[in-house]
């Protein structure tokens, strides 16, 4: 992580959850926002970083979008009793993005780091919990992870 990197929507104590896990077998990482501004907000900055495939289930609120080109890196630093995630989405204009601790480091850490062994590219997912709309963006390969010895 270079000191280049800026983060305009960093939240640690507003409510706003981080997670990493699997989804559908696929090494994730993501966060849960409770409020539907921060969240759109975030999901607008990913869709400027770069460009992608996108895909629209109305029924479920659901997005997902292939990253084609693009510029977005994960950062995961494993710690004694959590997990460290930055997501770092570089745009046209600024370096933007978040991060934030998840709250325990658990089964969902062990079954990212299975699964990441067997498939590199990770998915993030961005989740209101106010509104249950959800993004997903697929195809990350950009990730630097930090396991303790």
């Amino acid at each position: 992580m270079g000191n280049n990197k800026k983060n305009s929507s960093l939240n640690f104590f507003n409510g706003d959850q981080m997670f990493i896990g699997e989804i559908s077998k696929t090494p994730a990482v993501g966060k849960i926002f409770t409020r539907r501004k921060d969240y759109l907000m975030v999901v607008q900055q990913v869709r400027e970083s770069g460009e992608f495939l996108g895909l629209t289930n109305e029924h479920r609120s659901l997005t997902t979008l292939k990253l084609l080109t693009g510029q977005t890196e994960v950062d995961i630093v494993e710690r004694e009793d959590c997990v460290f995630l930055s997501v770092w989405l570089k745009g046209r204009k600024d370096i933007t993005g978040f991060s934030g601790l998840t709250d325990t480091k658990g089964l969902g850490f062990y079954s990212f780091l299975v699964g990441y062994k067997q498939n590199p590219s990770i998915l993030i997912s961005l989740i209101c919990n106010e509104t249950n709309e959800e993004t997903l963006v697929l195809g990350i390969k950009k990730v630097n992870l930090k396991t303790l010895p």
